[in-house]
């Protein structure tokens, strides 16, 4: 008897620990969260940074520096061949970027195309994306990376889209598609925004992504970041060499403060909390940029301004509204940022997840990125033949 009741006591603890776990993954992540797909989530953010550093180092720098506008530099050699000084031309230009969060897509794209279109209308200089980009299904990745070639594509405004994964984005294994399509989920980016007077020396606007998508940042990239593995193209404070910074931005799925206090929503443990907080002003942070909670935020920390922002999803936010946030820079470096308004509803009268929002693409001719066969199994005919009514 005394056995039986220790191993009742024991299930009882255990149960209840379970029950407090899903009730914790079912009121402190995203609103529409699967638990299952939360405590299936297969990679670890250690291993994430660690494949994100691989690429970066591999293939950064097709990514990196984006002149803006008309901005170039000349190098000048000595009689070896040797670069001993570079002369930086044009005039500095002021320039734009768009950013949504939490878009949640299935196979309805069409707040991901308004976004996307509002950029070319707008003429931004590129899309970024604070994660919980689609729902972790190889078919709804499949549907955003038509989205994103699509609109890569000079003939519909050559756009370059980052993003930094969310919670959403890593279930259920997803680290395997998201990686299909963007890549890296921690890394950084130039623009060369300016130069000084004697056109000696490069003024750059720096842009991070941080890969905060199991609330946690990790050893790995913890260690990174103090190791100044973001900064090591920059020398400090611009004091040898020929680089200063002007504004650094800052991109994070996990948000860092709750908009009201009473709010379910799973931020940083209190130590990354104040690590982040640190490094933001450590690095003069011109603004960080965060997703997750789905709900608007703003306010100023020790000189830093933190924007949190509404969800760009239909299942979030079904009335249009102002979803999207443009980041104006002047060519004197001021950042200044407004909302931007979203209209697009669904009146098909299919449901999110229905095949027959796929019509766009067979409207569009497209069949880019990754096929059918490569993220469902199935043939170009099998997929045409699901979109008849």
């Amino acid at each position: 008897m005394m056995t039986s009741k220790i191993f009742n006591k024991s299930r009882l603890r255990s149960l209840t620990i379970a029950a407090a776990t899903l009730a914790t993954i079912a009121f402190t992540s995203c609103s529409k969260v699967d638990p299952a797909g939360v405590l299936l989530a297969g990679t670890a953010v250690n291993d994430r940074v660690k494949m994100s550093l691989l690429y970066w180092s591999e293939y950064g720098d097709s990514y990196d520096t984006t002149t803006v506008k008309n901005l170039d530099f000349d190098f000048i050699e000595d009689e070896k061949g040797e670069i001993i000084d570079v002369i930086y031309k044009g005039e500095p230009q002021a320039y734009s970027f768009l950013i949504g969060a939490d878009s949640h897509t299935l196979y309805d794209t069409g707040r991901m195309r308004e976004m996307f279109e509002i950029a070319r209308r707008d003429n931004d200089m590129f899309v970024c994306h604070l994660g919980d980009i689609a729902e972790t299904q190889p078919q709804y990745y499949a549907a955003v990376k038509n989205v994103v070639d699509f609109y890569k594509q000079k003939e519909h405004g050559a756009k370059p889209f980052y993003v930094v994964p969310g919670n959403h984005d890593i279930t259920r294994n997803g680290w395997a598609l998201f990686t299909q399509v963007f890549k890296a989920s921690y890394y950084d980016f130039w623009i060369l925004a300016d130069f000084t007077p004697d056109r000696r020396t490069a003024i750059y606007d720096h842009f991070i992504f941080l890969d905060t998508a199991s609330g946690t940042l990790g050893k790995e990239q913890i260690d990174a970041i103090e190791k100044g593995a973001l900064l090591e193209r920059l020398l400090p404070n611009g004091e040898e060499g020929y680089f200063k910074v002007r504004n650094r931005f800052v991109f994070t799925h996990t948000n860092f403060f709750r908009p009201r206090f009473t709010q379910f929503s799973s931020t940083f443990c209190r130590e990354e909390m104040y690590f982040l907080l640190n490094k933001t002003k450590e690095w003069n942070t011109t603004m960080v940029f965060a997703g997750h909670v789905h709900a608007w935020d703003h306010r100023f920390i020790d000189g830093v301004e933190h924007l949190t922002f509404d969800a760009m999803s239909e299942r979030n936010s079904k009335n249009p509204g102002p979803y999207l946030i443009r980041v104006n820079v002047s060519k004197d470096g001021k950042a200044t940022w407004e909302k931007v308004q979203m209209n697009y509803v669904n009146n098909t009268g299919y449901p999110e997840n229905d095949y027959h929002h796929l019509q766009w693409e067979v409207d569009s001719g497209l069949r880019l990125g990754l096929t059918w066969e490569e993220f469902m199994g199935y043939t170009e005919d099998k997929a045409d033949a699901r979109l008849d009514p």
